[in-house]
């Protein structure tokens, strides 16, 4: 477990070579092939006894009791503040709580997994199988979406809109606000971070050729139509408040509405 500048604030060792791995603001789950760790990181002493008296580290087995001897691997894990969601190479879904790890739901996916991540409220998970085919579960519905794409190598929800996520998909960048895509954009970075309808991406290739002294181009931020209409409607002197009143209220967002606020207050509209 490391800071912000990697030094390394903990260790933990587990009894097996790690497979996949995520990690919340208290816990980090660690798999085998088989087996799952979960330790608890936060509020805790460095042997893991919890202030809360919760216990430091939790461990099961997806194993079936029914058929012990047969072993359906762990491929992919994703893990919020409220599940834990566990992908077997069969495309068996396994839905746990994040607090007591305890099995709630199974689902079945159609192809294996190689990612998965989950959105800011975990009603939907989204998953890179090992084709590049971008598909979405919803949860809550136990259900797939109707939504897939291809040739898909990274992607990043929304951390403050459910709905909204970002991928690439070979060399251009898409978002998505539900099932409606925006037009692309041409890039080959990684993405790190979507908030307050800015994503963030890092060109890895060039941090690569000087990973030393790496230029602060390496880093792009780019903004969401949304937030890029909002500021050329406030800037126009022909669109009324009203009207753009009604634009952010379809879609609403605190960004959105400062950026109404600041612009008022800089024509001293006090009205608005």
């Amino acid at each position: 477990l490391c800071n912000g500048i990697g030094t390394v604030l903990r260790s933990k060792f587990v009894d097996a070579d790690p497979v996949c791995m995520a990690m919340n603001e208290s816990v980090v789950v660690v798999t085998s092939n088989d087996g799952v760790w979960v330790w608890r990181h936060g509020r805790g002493d460095n042997q893991g006894n919890r202030e809360d008296g919760q216990p430091g580290e939790t461990f099961f087995s997806t194993r079936s009791t029914a058929k012990p001897a047969q072993v359906d691997p762990i491929c992919s894990v994703a893990l919020s503040d409220k599940c834990l969601v566990i992908a077997l190479g069969s495309g068996t879904l396994l839905q746990h709580d994040a607090h007591e790890f305890k099995l709630e739901r199974t689902h079945k996916l159609r192809s294996k997994p190689q990612e998965m991540k989950l959105n800011c409220d975990s009603t939907r998970l989204a998953i890179i199988d090992v084709n590049g085919v971008l598909s979405f579960f919803d949860l809550a519905k136990g259900e797939a979406l109707s939504l897939e794409r291809r040739d898909v190598w990274n992607m990043e929800w929304s951390e403050d809109i459910f709905d909204h996520i970002a991928f690439m998909e070979k060399n251009r960048q898409y978002v998505f606000r539900g099932l409606s895509p925006e037009e692309p954009i041409t890039s080959s970075g990684y993405l790190c971070k979507f908030k307050n309808l800015t994503i963030t991406s890092v060109l890895l290739d060039e941090v690569m050729k000087s990973p030393d002294n790496p230029s602060d181009d390496v880093i792009t931020r780019y903004e969401t139509r949304t937030l890029r209409d909002t500021r050329g409607m406030c800037a126009k002197e022909d669109v009324s408040p009203v009207d753009v009143m009604s634009f952010i209220e379809e879609n609403a967002h605190p960004r959105l509405w400062r950026i109404l606020a600041e612009t008022a207050l800089s024509k001293i509209d006090l009205a608005t």
